[in-house]
């Protein structure tokens, strides 16, 4: 859980209807946002679905974290999809 305090963001695994609807297997959503965290700050919302980090990825929630904790104190890009729209942001990942 240390990773997802980093970026100041929870996550879940995609459930069986997301990946259908969106035609992927791998990604997280998003679920709950800490107040002027990495992610708030950045303008990651709830139900965003983060699916690369800085290009690489994002398998599942146990990924997500690992990638996460990997990346301390750096920029990176996150690729998510926010109501069918691919995005990238750029968050400062804290340490």
């Amino acid at each position: 859980m240390k990773g997802r305090f980093r970026l100041g963001a929870f996550v879940r695994n995609l459930n069986d209807l997301e990946r259908q609807l969106l035609q992927i297997n791998q990604g997280v959503v998003v679920r709950t946002i800490v107040d002027d965290s990495p992610a708030h700050k950045a303008d990651v919302l709830l139900g965003d679905m983060l699916v690369a980090i800085d290009g690489e990825k994002i398998s599942n929630e146990e990924g997500f974290t690992k990638m996460i904790a990997a990346r301390r104190g750096q920029a990176v890009r996150l690729a998510l999809i926010r109501n069918g729209t691919p995005l990238s942001k750029i968050i400062q990942v804290g340490k």
